[in-house]
């Protein structure tokens, strides 16, 4: 199955696609251009139509995409094609996640479906060059049997179904990494909180013991103080009472001790 040549691509252009120049055959393949309508996801659904050459949008990171060609193409019952997005665009992370081969009898403008996995929005604009189109010979013609023969691509613009299958907010990494991002602050700020609360229940639940300490300390302290303030008054009076018994029994010894002396 060898694949055409420039030369033959450039005999056969007008066969292969239409509107034809000869500029966009290069290397092997002929270069397919952004035709006038995209969808990108996230947008509720909202078609996008480009009027004028140089008309753009964007896909922006982690969003898929569906693209119209501006060419209608055509693949003979005795080849068979092949697509691909253009590198420059595949370095910014343009990825065709639609298929890569176009079936022997096709007739119709191509939609292709693409997925930024990139980090930074990808810009295109109607009429640039984006695709890639490759045809190779079939070493027998397919008969109407085997070739497509269905009606997709007639029409120059998006079929509804195809956006319904794709329509909706996609999850994208980016998404994700700032939703992470928001909950990663929101944890800290709320551990913060936290142990600013902690440390405030700390402070109040010291002051409280000490309060319930003062409480029942200062009590028992003064009941210790008062008993022995009660002791001494006590030991003293003892004592003062003793003295005063000394000193009633003093006269008497005296007079004892004369009455013997006699």
């Amino acid at each position: 199955m060898p694949f055409c040549g420039s030369a033959k691509l450039r005999t056969k252009q007008s066969e292969l696609v239409t509107p034809s120049r000869a500029d966009l055959v290069t290397q092997g393949s002929i270069e397919l251009r952004m035709g006038k309508e995209a969808f990108v996801t996230g947008r509720d659904g909202e078609r996008i139509v480009l009027k004028d050459e140089g008309d753009d949008f964007v896909i922006p990171p982690g969003q898929f995409g569906q693209l119209l060609t501006l060419e209608r193409v055509r693949v003979p019952k005795d080849a068979l094609a092949f697509i691909s997005i253009k590198f420059r665009h595949k370095l910014r992370g343009l990825v065709n996640v639609s298929g890569f081969h176009v079936d022997p009898g096709y007739d119709g403008w191509l939609v292709l479906s693409v997925y930024n996995a990139g980090t930074k929005n990808i810009r295109l604009s109607k009429g640039e060059r984006t695709f890639l189109i490759w045809y190779a010979d079939l070493d027998v013609p397919m008969t109407d049997a085997d070739a497509y023969m269905g009606t997709r691509g007639q029409s120059e613009r998006i079929p509804d179904d195809y956006i319904m299958q794709i329509d909706g907010d996609i999850a994208s990494p980016g998404s994700l990494k700032t939703g992470l991002t928001e909950l990663d602050n929101r944890v800290k700020h709320d551990i913060e909180k936290l142990r600013s609360e902690i440390a405030l229940n700390r402070t109040l639940i010291g002051i409280f013991t000490a309060l319930l300490i003062g409480a029942f300390l200062v009590p028992t302290v003064r009941s210790l103080f008062d008993g022995q303030q009660s002791s001494g008054q006590q030991e003293s009076e003892a004592a003062q009472s003793e003295s005063a018994t000394k000193s009633a029994e003093s006269p008497q010894d005296s007079l004892d001790a004369t009455t013997d002396g006699s």
